[in-house]
């Protein structure tokens, strides 16, 4: 597995796109302190995985983009794109049938990173396990730049080894083995959780059970209950069916009846104007009685004034009578003492008999008034 070409688009100094072309085995990037030759190693170190900005020389991932001088503008992006050839099989798994592979990496301004194999989206994951047991990593003893080899002397035991195993092709195993030690404990974890699901599960069973048996009483219930409502419900139509057939017949009666009534309210409208004009000839009879009622009262009226009327000369004239009669009886006595002294005067005698003939004949008037 050879690396052929480094493509660089906005990463740290490299504003414009570059090639690299890398057709020899041996080939040397030669300039001035600042010109970015560190840079090229940094790219190579960044697109095979490495997620440490601190290992890349920058504060954050973002500090890897272009930043911008005083005649360009920052970028917004920034990618990385090595091209590996295939030709000794190396490479194995999926992508190991490619005789040529392109890797590549982006990072935008905004934080986001991704990774792409032959424009394939792919994991962080995928790009390290692709070059797991070649010798190639982020932090692999194949690319060695600047302090390199005086970590190699100061290394630690452990970070020695790393290095050998990666030179001995071994790491590939060992990161399996890790993942599969991995999976192993998250399948024993899965085991106990299993487990304890399986005695909750079988208590919840029991639990199930239980309530399966009230749930078929319940529908033992259920079903006498709807039979019983079946039988009420039945019992009810039936009460109101009759009551219907009732009403119906009360209904058919009722209608009958209103039918013989509006035959005789038609008859009755027909028999109208003759009783209409019976009415008005009644009416008028009505009206003169009612004259003729008024003018008898007001005979009566009259009559009864008269009636009084004489009632009071009767009486004043049985007054006048009494007084008569008294008068008379007293000019009696005086002509019977007159005729004892008749003898005496004459002509008193003479005088008093023209007043008894003048009182008899007013008392005959009196007589007569009062008789009527």
């Amino acid at each position: 597995m050879r690396l052929r070409q480094i493509k660089l688009a906005g990463f740290k100094s490299f504003a414009d796109p570059a090639r690299l072309e890398l057709n020899r085995p041996l080939v040397g990037i030669v300039g001035p302190n600042g010109c970015g030759k560190s840079n090229v190693i940094d790219a190579v170190r960044w697109v095979l995985g490495e997620a440490r900005a601190a290992e890349l020389r920058g504060g954050s991932m973002k500090e890897l983009i272009f930043a911008g001088s005083t005649g360009r503008k920052p970028m917004g992006r920034a990618s990385v794109e090595l091209s590996l050839t295939n030709e000794d099989g190396r490479i194995k798994g999926p992508w190991g049938e490619f005789a040529e592979l392109n890797v590549k990496r982006v990072v935008t301004a905004e934080g986001q990173s991704s990774y792409f194999i032959n424009q394939q989206h792919v994991r962080r994951r995928d790009v390290q396990e692709l070059f797991l047991g070649t010798g190639l990593g982020p932090r692999s003893y194949a690319i060695i730049s600047q302090g390199m080899i005086s970590n190699f002397i100061k290394a630690k035991p452990e970070e020695l080894r790393i290095y050998l195993e990666e030179a001995a092709g071994v790491s590939l195993y060992r990161e399996r083995r890790k993942e599969t030690e991995s999976l192993l404990t998250q399948t024993r974890t899965n085991l106990e959780r299993v487990h304890d699901m399986q005695v909750v599960k079988e208590e919840e069973a029991a639990r199930l059970e239980t309530e399966a048996e009230t749930a078929r009483r319940w529908k033992t219930l259920t079903d006498e209950k709807n039979d019983v409502e079946a039988l009420w419900y039945w019992v009810q139509y039936e009460d109101v069916r009759q009551t219907v057939d009732t009403l119906n017949a009360e209904i058919a009666a009722d209608e009958a009846a209103m039918e013989e009534l509006k035959t005789r309210i038609i008859e009755k409208e027909d028999e109208t104007p003759a009783l209409e004009a019976a009415l008005n000839a009644r009416i008028q009879q009505a009206a003169e009685a009612s004259l003729a009622l008024r003018a008898a009262e007001r005979a009566l009226t009259e009559a009864e004034s008269e009636r009084r009327r004489r009632e009071e000369r009767r009486e004043k004239a049985k007054a006048d009578l009494r007084d008569v009669e008294k008068t008379r009886a007293e000019k009696a006595a005086e002509l019977a003492q007159s005729r004892d002294e008749l003898a005496k005067n004459r002509d008193l005698q003479d005088g008093f008999e023209l007043d008894i003939e003048s009182i008899d004949e007013e008392l005959a008037a009196l007589e007569e008034e009062c008789d009527r």
